[in-house]
């Protein structure tokens, strides 16, 4: 993968981690918990110290109130861009719990969307989007970057798709009139890490110009969506049926995975996908051969999928653990992943470990 584009992730994902506020100190970010959180407006002052940014770059930081389908967010200048970023926060409440577990699917864009998600990105498109287009013009922007993490990537991908599909050429005219005069190459992009998915397919492959999503490792969420659980549930009941029987372990596993394979030939239960392009980090597989050898019983837990993994593509005479970061399939998400590791890969700092050694090792 190029080491810029690994550099521009690892620089949106430091406003991914701000997001969390004074609760990025969870996830071994920030000046110390008590630190961050006894003191007035905490989580705004605490993303402003990690991104090093002054106050008045900060244009909104809308934490407030509690409502379901209105997400966190905030926006902000960024000079060395020449941009507003506008950021959204991944779940920590109950309400956000809601959204998450609205999974239900509505018609967008030709195609459909995740309910919960969908209604937050429509939120944002009629209560944030009008002052979105004085800022844009106030700050002489080149791009609105949306960057989010978890829940945050999945409205930030939604609302992304809005504005490129219904507002795109309005926003254009306004730079081009009002702004630096370059119009045609305004472009509004996005940049999530842990996202869930929550498009049709055909509507997540129209948005590869517009939309990067990173996984990390084994993180669940990814791979967590209604289809998905549908799937898994009609694998349990074959699976407690096969318990019953005199048949091989081997043949168990056949029947398993026989079933899988007809769940999604004819897909029983439609899938929702990850939107635009899709790029892996993980391990090279002698990092995790030396891990188990270290432990031969420690086994990781994993639902048989018909889909391989990312090949590695190490030469063989590398025998240095390391990282890799390399465009995937999306496709490899259809199956739900259980493994001990799978909900720790999902923090960002984690993603943040993933990327920062990937883009070492190049």
């Amino acid at each position: 993968m190029d080491p810029r584009k690994l550099r521009v992730a690892i620089y949106f994902l430091r406003f991914s981690m701000a997001s969390y506020g004074a609760r990025m100190n969870l996830f071994g970010a920030g000046n110390g918990y008590f630190r961050d959180s006894l003191r007035p407006q905490a989580d705004k002052k605490t993303a402003l110290d990690y991104l090093n940014m002054k106050e008045e770059d900060m244009i909104e930081f809308e934490y407030h109130g509690i409502e379901v389908f209105k997400p966190k967010y905030f926006l902000c200048v960024d000079h060395s861009t020449e941009s507003l970023i506008l950021c959204f926060r991944g779940t920590f409440n109950l309400h956000e719990v809601i959204t998450d577990i609205c999974a239900e699917y509505e018609p967008f864009l030709g195609g459909y969307a995740h309910r919960g998600f969908l209604r937050c990105a429509l939120w944002l498109e009629d209560h944030v989007l009008p002052r979105l287009k004085t800022y844009l013009i106030r700050h002489k922007s080149r791009a609105l970057y949306l960057v989010g993490h978890s829940l945050g990537a999945a409205i930030g991908s939604l609302f992304c798709m809005i504005l490129n599909h219904r507002h795109l050429p309005e926003l254009r005219r306004l730079v081009d009139q009002h702004g630096r005069g370059e119009g045609d190459k305004f472009k509004v992009h996005f940049v999530g890490y842990g996202c869930p998915p929550c498009v049709s397919k055909e509507l997540a492959e129209s948005a590869q110009d517009i939309c990067e999503n990173f996984v990390n490792e084994n993180d669940c969420v990814p791979r967590l969506s209604y289809g998905n659980l549908m799937d898994f549930r009609d694998l349990a009941v074959q699976a407690a049926e096969l318990l019953r029987s005199k048949a091989s372990n081997d043949e168990k596993f056949d029947s398993l995975n026989a079933k899988l394979a007809d769940l999604h030939a004819r897909d029983v239960h439609p899938k929702v996908y990850i939107p635009g392009n899709m790029f892996y980090t993980y391990k090279t597989s002698r990092v995790r051969h030396k891990k188990l050898s270290r432990d031969a019983t420690l086994r990781p837990t994993v639902l048989l999928q018909n889909v391989e993994p990312p090949p590695h593509r190490v030469a063989e005479e590398d025998d240095t653990p390391h990282y890799v970061c390399e465009q995937s399939d999306r496709n490899f998400y259809n199956v739900l992943l259980i493994k001990p590791n799978m909900l720790f890969h999902h923090l960002p700092n984690k993603y943040e470990t993933g990327l920062r050694r990937a883009h070492d090792w190049l």
